[in-house]
């Protein structure tokens, strides 16, 4: 019976379903609340005896509601009218108190009825007597606010249904693929595009899997949590759909939603150059021979316990990043710090993953042939360092998109005028974020070109002879990085009359390795 309901929710139907599900949760947000206009009414009836020559102050009545409205969300208020009514048993004279200052309405009148418009929370009147002699007066006052609701209802349950059934998604991929939701369906279209060598494709993505489990599954259920929490704290108030808190929670649903298809998108991106990658080194591994082959299943067997020892590494590494930035070092010594530390910390896991290569496949020809792979992963870190470089770029070209997206999400009509500047910061945000990956992108590509170099210096343990062609690349590097510096010296200094400013040394740095690796892929090509 157990194993018929796990067959039943493994199955491509349930699971098609539940995608259905989830898309029709996502529009049910998207959507947008219903939206209406609503009058709050409050009114006030009083009989009072002025004395001779006497005054007395009314306060215009107003509901909590009407407060909430006019202080909160004052840019969702259509109409603010207040209907005053008096009757005087002799001449009176009113007045209108508003912001501190005294505006005179009537004078030397019996009977006084007009609509005041705009009238603030703190506006008061003034009933005076003329006379020498006591009046009765009758007042009754009316204040009628219009307003622009919401009712978040629908939108909420559709937000919750999407995240329950996107979690539920990436649990039953993981249960029946042993991967992410987006790595087993890249998986699934590389193995299609792909038949040859599968197995050994197959058991480096299952080493592989768990790069995507933060962003595709952490992150759903922590959001999870954040609604249910929300709900269970403001589900009263939720029932009241003039209570601020539905739009706040209609707010923050939608950042979560935009973080989320950024990281997935990212996820996506990644993935697609992860498996293109990996494919061409599969296919250089096979046209080097089924020995290369052997070595590169025994790396994929040994990725769990390299990820043992680096994590560590990786984990001091980022508890010195924590204290640089909390006792306020610039920005340029982390990133420095950073260039430095990623090529020892590769170069000690690099290490232990030759040792273990050599203890598991020890045999006469494996220097020889582990040369030829090391080169070979050499290769594929330069084409990781072109990727990244890729992968800016296809940011930079989607930056007007995620743009378009997080205003057309966050700047919304019926928003109260407080989120909706949050939005607007939001937004700002956005392409604050992309202006400095754009600035990151040197120093981020400086740090991925480390380990290609730390590879091809190891090589030369194994090959005496390799030791030319790596001062051949780093001649090249060399001349590529002397010609850029004079080109941007010339430009800053002929056009912009400007001097030489050291800021451009990681770029030029980067273009002179840029140009090593191409330099090794052409010749291997």
């Amino acid at each position: 019976m157990i194993s018929g309901w796990l067959r039943f929710l493994k199955s491509k139907k349930f699971m098609f379903s539940l995608s259905v599900l989830m898309l029709l949760g996502l529009a049910l947000f998207l959507a947008g609340p219903k939206t209406m206009n609503k009058d709050f009414t409050e009114s006030s009836y009083d009989v009072f005896t002025l004395e001779p020559y006497g005054n007395k102050t009314i306060g215009v009545p107003l509901s909590p509601e009407q407060a909430f409205y006019m202080v909160s969300v004052h840019n969702l208020v259509l109409r603010n009218v207040v209907l005053v009514e008096i009757n005087g048993s002799r001449p009176f004279t009113l007045y209108q108190l508003k912001d501190n200052t005294t505006v005179k309405l009537a004078e030397h009148v019996l009977f006084y009825s007009l609509n005041l418009f705009d009238m603030g929370i703190m506006d008061k009147l003034v009933v005076e007597n003329e006379a020498d002699v006591a009046m009765s007066i009758k007042i009754n006052i009316e204040r009628v606010l219009t307003a622009k609701i919401a009712d978040f209802t629908i939108p909420h349950a559709g937000f919750i249904i999407f995240i329950t059934t996107l979690l539920t998604l990436q649990f039953l991929s993981v249960v029946a693929n042993r991967d992410t939701l987006i790595g087993s369906i890249l998986n699934r279209i590389a193995f299609k595009l792909s038949r040859k060598n599968i197995d050994a494709q197959k058991i480096f993505l299952e080493a592989n899997a768990t790069y995507g489990f933060i962003p595709e599954i952490f992150f759903p259920i922590l959001i999870l949590c954040i609604s249910v929490c929300a709900l269970m704290v403001y589900g009263q108030g939720l029932s009241s759909i003039e209570n601020v808190a539905g739009y706040c929670l209609d707010y923050t649903a939608r950042l979560v939603l935009i973080f989320t298809l950024l990281s997935y998108f990212f996820m996506v991106v990644v993935g697609v150059f992860n498996m293109l990658f990996r494919s061409a080194e599969v296919w250089i591994l096979k046209s080097k021979g089924r020995e290369f082959l052997k070595i590169y299943e025994e790396v994929s067997k040994l990725y769990k316990a390299e990820a043992k020892m680096i994590f560590p590494l990786a984990f001091i590494f980022l508890v010195a990043a924590t204290i640089m930035i909390v006792y306020g070092f610039e920005l340029k010594i982390i990133l420095g710090t950073a260039i430095c530390l990623s090529p020892i910390l590769y170069a000690i896991a690099y290490h232990v993953k030759i040792k273990r290569l050599q203890t598991s496949l020890g045999c006469d020809s494996f220097n020889e042939n582990l040369v030829g792979f090391m080169e070979i992963d050499a290769k594929t870190i330069g084409f990781w360092v072109l990727g990244t470089i890729a992968i800016f770029a296809v940011f930079t070209m989607m930056i007007p998109l995620f743009s378009a997206l997080t205003s057309k999400m966050l700047l919304l009509e019926f928003y109260p005028s407080f989120i909706y500047k949050l939005g607007q910061s939001h937004v700002s945000w956005v392409n604050d974020v992309f202006t400095l990956l754009g600035q990151l992108q040197a120093p981020i590509c400086l740090i991925f070109t480390g380990p290609y170099w730390v590879t091809r210096i190891m090589i030369c343990r194994f090959k005496a002879k390799y030791k030319s062609k790596l001062l051949a690349d780093i001649a090249i590097f060399f001349a590529v990085f002397g010609v850029s510096e004079y080109l941007n010296w010339t430009y800053s200094f002929f056009t912009q009359n400007q001097p030489y400013d050291i800021a451009s040394l990681p770029i030029s740095i980067l273009i002179g390795m840029t140009a090593s690796i191409l330099s090794d892929l052409l010749a291997y090509i």
